[in-house]
Formats: structure tokens, sequence, C-alpha cells
């Protein structure tokens, strides 16, 4: 005004100026929320920093223990008369938390649980389809035997179930031991026509260990029953891998095939380490006879799985090539 400046250009000035402040109160306000959203950042940060430091601790807490008896022996009649006492009452009481903490978790994840018969349903029609599609191609004839394709219902439950780690977050520990046992009946259907009957043996036994190692998931609360599942698993995986040796279990391979002595050494080392894991369970390391047992029998039941995905897969791939 003291230059006396035209009016037109008085108010472009104004306007300029009305529009700066108001891009700096915008700015203002969402420099408030960055901070906001920096400090909740800087937060859930240190959270994760103490879990990990506390996971951390524990881990080197239980290998510092590794090595020390934490219960007492097998033989002791102090553990059987204090646990034989409450093992029923507190088995009951486990067993109902679980069941209503599932039927929570169920209900909360409805519609995850439609998702996923939604996923089955998918690739079971997609499976029968393509079935359909090959052998109208002469699939059979082309050198493609549609193994996957005389199962399709084991096959997509295979493959439905492997996605359940990713649909079901946090789940409950019953829920997992469902859904294992869900997924190894048809993983087991789908091996059995891919292995040599001579190996039907070991098949059979791993589903039979497996169905005691999730009821031991489930009892996992219960000192004294989790761990006489655990004797009765490490006593028969020892027994039957005595078995095999003795018996020579290994028909479908010849005498110095490659892999008749990878059946032997691995045997032998299964035979080693379930001993080792029932003499330290039945001597009170129970910490140490769970590691080498857990990682034997999940090692077992991982290459189960891999296997049989790896067959579907390579299925699945030679069929889209015919």
């Amino acid at each position: 005004e003291a230059t006396k400046m035209p009016p037109a250009v008085l108010e472009q000035v104004e306007r300029v100026l009305a529009a700066v402040k108001q891009t700096r109160e915008k700015a203002d306000a969402q420099q408030r929320v960055l901070l906001t959203l920096q400090s909740l950042v800087a937060q859930q940060d240190g959270r994760a920093l103490h879990e990990i430091n506390a996971i951390e601790g524990v881990r080197e807490a239980f290998l510092r223990r590794l090595l020390v008896r934490d219960s007492p022996p097998i033989w002791s009649a102090q553990l059987w008369s204090d646990s034989a006492q409450n093992l029923a009452q507190q088995s009951h009481r486990s067993f109902a938390r679980q069941m209503e903490a599932l039927r929570g978790y169920l209900k909360r994840k409805s519609g995850s649980v439609v998702l996923q018969v939604f996923l089955f349903l998918a690739i079971l029609f997609g499976l029968i389809g393509a079935g359909r599609r090959l052998r109208a191609l002469g699939g059979e004839q082309a050198g493609h035997p549609p193994l996957i394709f005389d199962a399709p219902i084991a096959t997509a439950l295979v493959l439905s179930l492997l996605a359940s780690s990713w649909i079901y977050p946090q789940a409950p520990r019953l829920f997992w031991a469902i859904c294992g046992v869900a997924a190894l009946i048809p993983t087991t259907l789908v091996v059995r026509k891919l292995i040599d009957r001579a190996l039907f043996p070991i098949l059979n036994a791993l589903v039979v260990f497996y169905f005691l190692d999730q009821l031991r998931m489930v009892a996992a609360s219960q000192a004294i029953a989790s761990r006489a599942l655990l004797l009765a698993e490490l006593l028969g995986g020892a027994l039957f891998v005595a078995w095999l040796l003795v018996a020579a279990r290994f028909d479908g391979a010849p005498d110095g095939s490659r892999r008749r002595k990878a059946l032997v050494v691995g045997c032998r080392v299964a035979l080693g380490v379930f001993a080792a894991a029932f003499i330290a369970d039945a001597t009170g390391y129970v910490n140490l006879s769970k590691l080498l047992g857990h990682a034997l029998l999940q090692s077992a039941y991982m290459a189960l799985s891999l296997y049989a995905l790896v067959r579907i897969f390579d299925g699945l791939v030679s069929s889209m090539l015919t």
C-alpha cells in the first residue's frame, strides 16, 4: 500500500499469501501426524527389540539347561505318585480349555474357514478338469501318468491345507494338531501311489508316530502324560528302526544301490538318536530328549510332506506341458 501498488496486484498478493498460509497449516498438521506415527513406530521398535532380547535370553537359558537334569528319573516313585493323583482331573481341565479356545478362534475366523473351503473346492474342480483334459489329449500315452489326478480330493486337501499357516495366524495348539492330522491322511494317500511297496512300513510307522506326536502336543501342559507319550514314541521308533535293519526291509532297492546305502545309514542314525533321546528322557534330561526326538520326527514329517508336494507340482507341470 505504501508503494501505491495497483488494487489488482494487491488482491493477487493477498490470494498468494492466503494460499501459502493454508499450505503451511496443512504441512504443520501433516508434520504432527508424521511425528505421531514416528513415535508409534519407535515404541513398536522398542517392543520388538525387547521381545527379541527376551527370545534370545530364553534360547540361551534353554541351551544352558540342555545338559542339566530337569526332571526326576522315570523310575522315581515320587514322580508317579505326585502326578497320578491329579492326572485325570488336570487332563480334563486342559482339554476343556483347549476346546473353548478352539471354538472361540473358529468363531472369530469364520471368514477364513469359508476362504479355505473355497480354496479347496477351486483346487479340486481344477484338478478334475485338468485330469479330464489330460486324458482327452492322451496324456497317459504321452508319458505323463496323471497320478495326482487319480486322487483329486487328497491332492486338493494337501494343497489347501498347505496355506493354513497364512490363513489362520496365531491359531491355538489344538487347531494345529487337527490340521496336522487332516493334512497327513491325504499326504499319505498321495505318497503311497508314488513309492515302492517295500517302503510302505516306513510310511505307516510315520503315520502312527505323527498321531502320537499330535496327541503329545495337545497334552503338553500335562508333564507326566506328555513325557510318557514321548517315551512311547522314542521306544517305538528305536524298535521299529532296529526291526528295519535286522529284517533288511529294503527289498525294493538293489544291494549295492545308492538308495539302499542311504536307507541303511539313515536307519542307523535314527536308531542312535532314538536310543539317546530315550535314555535322556528316562534319566531326567527331558529338554535334551525333546530336542533330539522332536528334531528327528519333525525332519521325517517334513521330508514326507515335501516329497508329496514335489511330486504333486511335478505332475502339474508335466500336465501343463502336455
